[in-house]
This record gives structure tokens, sequence and C-alpha cells, in this order.
């Protein structure tokens, strides 16, 4: 023993010493960097190229969790750039919580302003061209849940379609779907609204909708799905049924030291034994923006099975703020929430690609109904977007 040290002073520091490892753990696996399961795919790519004579029939934006946004921000800026581009049939599609926190309240609301602003900025992103844009609702549409959340959803609808014209909102009046958005003879896409399942409170029932009870639904979208089985089937809802990040469970280190961040992204204060109560709080709360919540778990598991008896099915969403893509029993699994907000994300070999960055996907069909998947991030303090992911994923 060195007699001029304090045991208790020394047990201190070395406690410090721990959690500062732990601090710089958590940083340096959740870095910034993508993740690829191919990691022939980890390379840089070049910005938009030319496509030549193989041009798509038809391109997909995939713009999700962009209710936090405003005209200034950058993937609203970086989707004005593509779209400007665009040289054949597209469609923007905003996958949901288009207004944070609670939906669009009533006029007379002193939050109304900003909310309607925040609705402005992604309207006025693709107002001026000439592709299709649908803005799908999700649980901040519906007033996060709350009992207004039914009305909140119809007040948004009728203010898109006054500015973008009918359709460009659905399915309409807060009812389910599914909706035959648009069909061509290579695809389909089908929307419906996923939290319609899941809200706890007031929404519409088979007096106000076609399909307005679970069981109409399920059998609607089986029928939908079978009408249209020989075309490239793509499905878009809010809620996705697998994730890697906060929404499906996966919790990575840093969300356990820092979890004020959940609050403020700035807020980098360490509290790592409060982080993990917090995380175990959430589990036991099930709150039903989670997927362990009981009626998210009923959807999941009534539609997976339908989606999964058509090979090569496409399933986009957004709600985790991050990009994502797994392929699981044949069906494409694609999240796209990262419109105006970041969240963590985990890697697994059971994803094909994960990466925590601001951006947005894009899915391109081709007349041989080859469909290619792209993910275009932001890049700080430089204009043009990046490429960081690229595959043909049904051909």
């Amino acid at each position: 023993m060195y007699p001029f040290v304090n045991n208790k002073k020394f047990q201190c520091v070395t406690n410090y010493q721990k959690i500062f490892f732990l601090i710089v753990l958590a940083l340096y696996s959740c870095s910034p960097k993508p993740f690829y399961k191919e990691k022939s795919l980890v390379k840089e790519f070049q910005n938009i190229k030319n496509e030549g004579n193989n041009k798509p029939l038809h391109s997909f934006y995939l713009v999700g969790d962009a209710g936090k946004g405003n005209d200034s921000s950058v993937v609203f800026q970086m989707l004005k750039l593509f779209l400007a581009k665009e040289n054949s049939s597209f469609t923007t599609l905003f996958l949901g919580d288009n207004i944070y926190n609670y939906g669009l309240p009533e006029e007379n609301s002193k939050d109304y302003l900003e909310a309607k602003q925040r609705l402005d900025a992604q309207i006025n992103a693709v107002k001026n061209f000439n592709g299709n844009t649908i803005f799908i609702p999700g649980n901040h549409d519906w007033a996060l849940d709350g009992k207004d959340g039914w009305n909140a959803v119809k007040r948004q609808q009728k203010y898109v379609e006054n500015q973008l014209g009918n359709n460009s909102f659905l399915p309409k009046n807060g009812c389910p779907g599914p909706i035959e958005a648009i069909i061509e003879n290579d695809f389909a896409l089908i929307i419906y609204d996923s939290q319609w399942w899941i809200h706890p409170n007031q929404k519409p029932d088979s007096s106000q909708c076609n399909y307005g009870s679970k069981r109409l639904f399920l059998d609607a979208m089986k029928n939908t799905l079978e009408k249209h089985k020989d075309k490239i089937l793509i499905v878009a809802g809010h809620h996705p049924f697998f994730s890697c990040s906060s929404h499906g469970g996966r919790f990575t280190l840093k969300e356990h030291i820092f979890p004020l961040r959940f609050l403020n992204s700035k807020l980098y204060i360490p509290l790592p034994i409060l982080g993990s109560g917090l995380v175990l709080l959430r589990f036991l709360a099930k709150h039903p923006s989670d997927s362990w919540n009981p009626k998210y778990k009923e959807l999941k598991k009534e539609l997976l099975p339908i989606f999964e008896k058509y090979p090569n099915l496409i399933y986009v969403s957004g709600h985790d703020h991050n990009l994502q893509y797994r392929k699981e029993n044949q069906v494409h699994h694609i999240i796209s929430g990262s419109g105006t907000k970041i969240s963590e994300v985990g890697k697994s070999k059971k994803w094909e690609f994960t990466y925590s960055n601001y951006g947005f996907g894009i899915l391109k069909i081709y007349p041989n109904k080859k469909t290619d998947l792209e993910f275009w991030v932001t890049q700080k303090n430089k204009k043009e977007a990046k490429l960081v992911y690229k595959k043909t994923i049904s051909q």
C-alpha cells in the first residue's frame, strides 16, 4: 500500500474513470457512420448519376417525420433540388408525423400558427413541381394519441387538400383505408392509416368508413393486394413492423447514458443509472407509440402474414427518426423517418442498412419491374446531397 493515498478518494476517482469510459464507449459505439450488412456497399457513391435511356417509370420520394421543420430546413432544400431535376413521373410521400407535437389544432389555438407553418414548409417544398404529393397521418397528427386526434387529422386533411388538391391526404376522414392511391400496369401504391388501429381514443367506425372495423379493414387489405398481385406492391403506412431503434425496442448505450436527449438532442448530460431506469419505465408503460404496446403488436401480428404472401412486397414507413432497410420473409421493410428529426439507431446483421442522419429514401420503379432503393442524406456545411446506399431490391 502507498501511505499517501486515501483509499476513499482513490475509489471515487476510479468510479469517475468508469463513468468517463462508459461515456466514451457510448459515443464510439453510436458513431454517425452508416451500418452496411453487405460490406461491398461500403464506398463513396457519386452524386446523382445520369440514368441515360434507362429512365424510371416512377420514383417515390419517401420523407418521414417532417413535421418539425421550416422553409429553410436542409432536407426540404435537398428535396427541392431533386424534384427540380426529375424527368420522369414521381410521387412525394410524407410518411406521417407531419406536424409536431399534437397535429393541427383549431384556428383559435395559441399553437395553430406554429403548427400551420410546419405543415406549410412541407407543402412549399413540393407545390411548384408537377409530381404527385400524398400526406399520410402518423400518431402525432392524431394529436399524439390524444382525445382530439380524429378532429386534428380531419383538420390537417382539409388544409392540405385546400393547398394541393383532392387526394393529397390519404386515407380520408380518419378512416383506416386501404386506399389504392396509384395503380399502374407495373406497380400499385396502397396506403393505410396505421394509427387508426392503434389510436386509444375516439375514431371513425363502419358508420363513417367503408372498412371501419378491424375485420373489414383486414379483408379489404387482402382483397386489394390479391387484385394487384402481379404488380410491384408498395404499401405505405406510418408505423414500421421491424425497427433497430427506440420504437422497436432497441436502445443504444448512448440513450442509456444520455436520457435527456429524448427531450432535446443537445442535452448531453450523463445520467447512466437514471437513463436505464427511464428505458425500463418506457417498456413498462407500453405507450401506444412503441411496438410492445398490445394494439401495435396486434397490428403487426395481423398484417405481416398478409404481406408475406406476396414475395417482394415493399412496406415503407417512418416513425423512427433514421434510415433503415431490412428484408424479412421476402418482404422489404423500409424506414425513412429522418425528415426533420434524428434518433439513435442500432447495428445488427438482421438489417441491410441503418443510419442516423437527416435524409430520405427514393424508390425507383423501372419498366422491367426492376426496383432500386436509394438513401440520400444531407451534409453539414455543404449544399449537395450524399448518396449513402443504393441497391436493386427487386427485379
